[in-house]
């Protein structure tokens, strides 16, 4: 009976991620420096990147560490992602878990495995994921990610047409307390769309939680429809975003987005594409020369080319930290 016991308490504390490696320091993921165990994760641990002087560079296969496991980004840590990359062992990825985490994606591949990316994971966390290049996805038959997660405040910011990201579900706050801001910066070719094998949740209890979507230019935006959000499946978008722009979101919103005080206006709309997705539809512009139409939206495919094609934009540099504010 007491080996049992004994037994039963081990597979618990093995299940329950207790063994860690952390890393806290400058430097990169294959450099044993900075490692508690002195050597980059292998085998059965969690992953926690922590500390606020503490920023990781992945730029090299090394990110898998060999089971679906966890990983944690906070107490102020950064993590930066760069072509070369392939993160594949982070199952449950929470960005920001109880104190402020960052991640800046610039190329590589994150995989998450049948579990989830949280931005913002849990109350009183703060949570930034900025992606201009590369790809997020998942495998096996969950992939959820969610921004502001167990009442924590995300931010996912879309830089251009050069990201990947293919998940399951997109949920914009799940929890009491929760806030949760999808931002999306426009090149000239509109911008990487998030694609859902199924639905995407939005601001679901309401005024319990808060939802933000915005909307910005970093160079000239189309005078085209953008999607923004692509469901592939049959499922609607479930509730609207509490704002755009600071402005009410619901079916039909305005957005307008200014570029070298040209002023370019769309109407949002949750029933574009297919029927279920998010997209502005091109309205006007105001101020400035006829432009060539760039990424456009027919029937929820893109013409005009493959968006991962694009190049980084140029506003990035590992030098510059994000502040958390």
């Amino acid at each position: 009976m007491k080996r049992m016991c004994l037994l039963i308490g081990l597979v618990c504390f093995l299940s329950s991620g207790v063994f860690a490696v952390d890393y806290t320091g400058v430097g990169n993921w294959a450099d044993p420096n900075g490692w508690s165990d002195g050597a980059p994760p292998t085998g059965a641990v969690e992953v926690k990147v922590r500390g606020e002087d503490t920023v990781l560079t992945l730029n090299t296969s090394t990110g898998d560490w060999g089971e679906a496991q966890r990983m944690r980004v906070y107490e102020g840590a950064t993590l930066i992602i760069e072509e070369g990359a392939e993160l594949l062992g982070a199952g449950w990825t929470r960005i920001g878990a109880g104190s402020p985490g960052y991640v800046i994606q610039t190329g590589g591949l994150v995989q998450i495995p049948s579990e989830r990316l949280s931005i913002g994971d849990s109350d009183g966390s703060d949570g930034h994921y900025t992606v201009s290049g590369g790809t997020i996805t998942y495998t096996g038959d969950r992939g959820d990610l969610t921004v502001g997660a167990r009442g924590g405040q995300g931010i996912l910011t879309i830089v251009g047409s050069a990201p990947v990201i293919l998940m399951e579900e997109l949920i914009v706050g799940d929890r009491a307390g929760a806030s949760g801001t999808v931002e999306f910066q426009i090149d000239a070719a509109g911008v990487s769309p998030i694609v859902l094998s199924n639905v995407a949740t939005v601001d679901e209890l309401g005024d319990e939680t808060t939802s933000a979507l915005l909307v910005n230019a970093i160079d000239t935006p189309p005078m085209a429809d953008i999607l923004l959000v692509d469901i592939t499946s049959d499922a609607n978008v479930a509730n609207v975003f509490d704002t755009v722009n600071g402005n009410p979101a619901a079916e039909g919103a305005l957005v307008q987005v200014n570029f070298e005080e040209t002023i370019y206006s769309y109407t949002l709309t949750y029933i574009g594409g297919t029927g279920n997705d998010i997209v502005l539809v091109f309205d006007s512009v105001e101020g400035s020369e006829p432009v060539q139409a760039g990424l456009a939206v027919t029937n929820g495919t893109f013409d005009g080319g493959d968006p991962a094609s694009a190049d980084v934009p140029d506003w990035y540099d590992v030098d510059v930290m994000p502040t958390g504010e």
